[in-house]
């Protein structure tokens, strides 16, 4: 691995035009000392995470702002599948217990009409469920929507549990909202459908992240494709976990048309496992290795000439 120092986060008005206050930098300080943060390209989980950050401080400059500054380790092609690095284990985002949480990023409300489809979309689920919105940032247009329960049951009744929750007058509502991107010649907005799995490991808790991500998603195929993504989703788990034993964090299957692929799978420690593509993956770590070095110390010497 690669270790880099970065400026993660400042005070005062960001690239998307939002405020940012000391008291979100303080949350974000507290995160990363408690658990590892992946980082990915472009904030797209289609492909395997291009590092971490593991450590990070709170520095205030000569402007009087405020910056969170980390130690950012950049995955290599070498890294891939080893003992784990650290201790600490990655921050994952699980579900609450009986919630069905919807998260919405700000680039898929394009216009009022989306805006009514996520209000019926509300409206229509009738389990108990929570939607907010998340602002990504990332400078590439790519449009998500996510879905996220937890299950404590077996790992054989993904799509049972997920199908539960909606409800079919909710998967109704999705499947609107869907219809009309296509109508709109929307391309590259996403709908992902995220299963966090309750296991007991010697009396303690661990959580398996199973995402299934469909890009650019036809309404009249969609549920019978997330029902067989789910199923060899659940195969590969049961293959995994108990015939490999392999240690997982998180699996993702991607679904495009009618094809669906497993695409990567992580460590406890957040290290890729296993990748369906490495060539692509080695051109983005090999883009980053050059780029990201370059726009890192053109930060650190703004930083270094503020203090």
């Amino acid at each position: 691995m690669k270790k880099i120092k970065q400026i993660i986060m400042k005070t005062g008005k960001d690239a998307h035009g939002d405020i940012i206050e000391k008291k979100l930098l303080k949350i974000v300080m507290q995160q990363i000392k408690r658990n590892d943060m992946l980082s990915y390209f472009e904030h797209d989980f289609r492909n395997p995470p291009i590092g971490k950050t593991v450590n990070a401080d709170l520095k205030k400059l000569k402007d009087k702002n405020y910056i969170v500054r980390g130690k950012f380790l950049l995955f290599e092609e070498n890294d891939i599948g080893k003992v784990d690095f650290s201790k600490k284990k990655i921050a994952q985002k699980i579900a609450k217990k009986n919630v069905l949480e919807i998260s919405i990023d700000r680039n898929f409300i394009i216009d009022k009409e989306i805006d009514e489809l996520v209000d019926e979309l509300d409206k229509t689920i009738n389990s108990n469920h929570e939607l907010h919105f998340e602002w990504k940032k990332s400078l590439e247009f790519f449009p998500e929507l996510m879905f996220n329960i937890l299950v404590t049951f077996s790992i054989t009744q993904l799509s049972s549990g997920f199908f539960t929750q909606i409800g079919i007058e909710g998967f109704n509502s999705l499947k609107n909202i869907i219809k009309k991107f296509k109508h709109k010649n929307i391309y590259d907005f996403q709908v992902h459908f995220k299963v966090d799995i309750e296991m007991k490991n010697n009396e303690k808790i661990e959580y398996i992240e199973c995402l299934v991500i469909f890009t650019d998603p036809n309404e009249k195929s969609l549920e019978n494709l997330l029902i067989r993504a789910f199923e060899k989703l659940e195969e590969k788990l049961k293959d995994d976990l108990f015939i490999s034993k392999k240690p997982i964090s998180k699996i993702v299957y991607n679904v495009k048309g009618d094809k669906i692929k497993f695409e990567y799978s992580l460590k406890p420690d957040g290290v890729p496992l296993e990748i369906a593509n490495m060539e692509e993956y080695k051109k983005i770590l090999n883009f980053m290795a050059k780029n990201l070095l370059k726009w890192i110390n053109y930060r650190v010497k703004i930083e270094q000439n503020k203090s």
